[in-house]
């Protein structure tokens, strides 16, 4: 006896069988079942059944139009470059081709050629906003923000619930001070419900820029409201809440961004780590501080400010040698800065290094022929080697230069010495 199974059954286990193409499959019928492949996300089936159907014929523009989508969607722009070269050559008036060849030349750095598509794909077809979208992108990158402005304005014209290009020229407006114009953009791409956590960042962002921490701050949380994980948004809320002083809720926000940001984004975490690592530190948790600023550079080794915060917290601990690694590492990524020649000189005569200590005194003093507390630690390491009259000389010199209450505590330091030598420079008296 014969089963005959509902209809809804029979296409629900057509969708879960694999689709085979047999020899005798049209191209039509190939391109078909690679369209399909291609909207349930399976491209590699899909390119294979759109190659199917260039085979069996060569001239399917079409077909190599969505082979090209589906390369670039696999992250290949070089393949799909090509083939979308082949669908224009077959088909000189295909406009989702100049498109689409447009963005992965984009992709490629190919500026100059993606301008030339877009600009033939508007010229096909006047009211494709998408081309004047991508235009503007690529007029924006070339520097060329009027062009950008005008291009994004027509994409809105010709089609007014286009959200992204709200968002494009709202972000190249606030680029431009147009501030006005920039809130007014990113509440009309919130209008449409387009990317609202990104809207609200931006809303926050002019706020910002206009000196209003209150409503910029509302902002970023409306953001995270809208798109729970949006690093940006916990990025500038932190920032804002560290410049605010309120220290509990950045550290908060700055370790929700770590748990959000990649892996691959080594300078946003380092970022993220070194400010949460200042936020301890200035809440007086020198361990979790350092934890942090160890975390720090060993995600960014050039992180300058890193260095120079773990060496502080090192010779705190009495780790001299471990402050002086740091400064050198300081100095190694910064050889015009002053100040680490001079703390590193510091680190050496508190080890007994004075020779070391006068040394770094010495390009410290080169780098910046101003630095009093450069003059005064040489004086007092030339002293220990037995360099008296130098240690004198550099004495007066950082009195001269020295701001007044500095220069109080050093002149009293150089009339201390003046007098202990002055027994012995008179024997007889």
């Amino acid at each position: 006896m014969r089963l005959w199974l509902p209809l809804f059954l029979i296409l629900l286990t057509s969708l879960h069988a694999p689709l085979l193409y047999a020899e005798d499959d049209d191209a039509q019928t190939a391109y078909v079942m690679g369209v399909g492949y291609q909207d349930l996300g399976e491209l590699e089936r899909a390119i294979r059944y759109y190659t199917r159907a260039i085979s069996k014929d060569s001239k399917f523009a079409k077909a190599y139009h969505n082979r090209g989508v589906a390369q670039a969607q696999l992250g290949d722009p070089v393949k799909a470059e090509a083939d979308f070269t082949k669908a224009l050559e077959l088909d000189p008036a295909f406009v989702k081709a100049y498109l689409n060849r447009g963005r992965v030349l984009v992709e490629q750095g190919k500026l100059a050629g993606a301008l030339a598509d877009f600009s033939q794909a508007a010229a096909l077809d006047p009211k494709a906003a998408d081309a004047y979208l991508e235009r503007g992108a690529v007029y924006r990158r070339r520097g060329d923000l009027a062009n950008a402005l005008a291009d994004y304005t027509r994409a809105i014209a010709l089609d007014p619930y286009l959200g992204e290009a709200y968002r494009r020229r709202a972000d190249l407006r606030r680029q431009q001070g147009d501030l006005d114009g920039a809130l007014a953009d990113y509440t009309a791409q919130l209008k449409l419900h387009y990317e609202p956590a990104v809207a609200h960042v931006g809303r926050g962002t002019v706020y910002e820029q206009r000196g209003d921490a209150k409503d910029a701050l509302a902002e970023y949380t409306r953001a995270i409201d809208a798109t729970p994980k949006t690093p940006d948004a916990y990025r500038k809320r932190a920032d804002l809440r560290l410049a605010s002083r309120e220290l509990e809720g950045a550290a908060a926000d700055y370790t929700m961004l770590l748990t959000l940001l990649p892996e691959d984004d080594p300078p946003g975490r380092a970022s993220a780590q070194y400010n949460r690592g200042i936020i301890r530190l200035e809440q007086g948790d020198q361990a979790v501080a350092l934890a942090d600023f160890n975390g720090t550079i060993a995600l960014q080794p050039d992180f300058v400010d890193a260095y120079e915060q773990r060496a502080m917290l090192r010779w705190q601990a009495g780790d001299l040698a471990g402050a002086s690694a740091d400064l050198t590492a300081v100095i190694a990524r910064k050889p015009e800065d002053a100040r680490a020649y001079y703390n590193r000189g510091l680190a050496k005569f508190s080890q007994g290094d004075a020779a070391g200590a006068a040394a770094d005194a010495t390009v410290a003093i080169e780098r910046n022929p101003a630095f009093a507390e450069a003059y005064a630690a040489r004086a007092e390491a030339r002293g220990r080697q037995g360099d008296l009259t130098g240690g004198i000389a550099d004495l007066e010199q950082a009195v001269s230069l020295a701001a007044p209450v500095l220069k109080e505590r050093l002149q009293a330091r150089l009339e201390h010495v003046r007098a202990t030598l002055a027994p012995a420079a008179s024997p007889g008296s």
